[in-house]
């Protein structure tokens, strides 16, 4: 019998919202700090602590470490974002 390798665990991760032709209008280095409250792959509506490494118009790319996971980036709109 072969055994299917395991599945990481990705319900905590940040939803990442694709957009078409996206340009980014400012990269952010160091990152900034923001509060960010959007949808989760598996966990719903979750509120984290993340970096803010990019800005396109009223997106926002967020960074995103979690266990088992490399680093993580994410487009999520800019009003789900407050600054810390």
């Amino acid at each position: 019998m072969t055994r299917q390798p395991e599945t990481r665990d990705f319900s905590m991760l940040v939803v990442n919202v694709p957009g078409e032709n996206r340009r980014v209008s400012a990269r952010y280095d160091p990152p900034q700090r923001a509060r960010v409250t959007t949808n989760t792959y598996g966990r719903g509506e979750q509120t984290y602590e993340l970096d803010v490494v990019a800005r396109s118009g009223s997106w926002l790319c967020v960074r995103q470490s979690a266990p088992g996971w490399p680093e993580w980036l994410a487009w999520v709109p800019l009003a789900h974002c407050t600054r810390i």
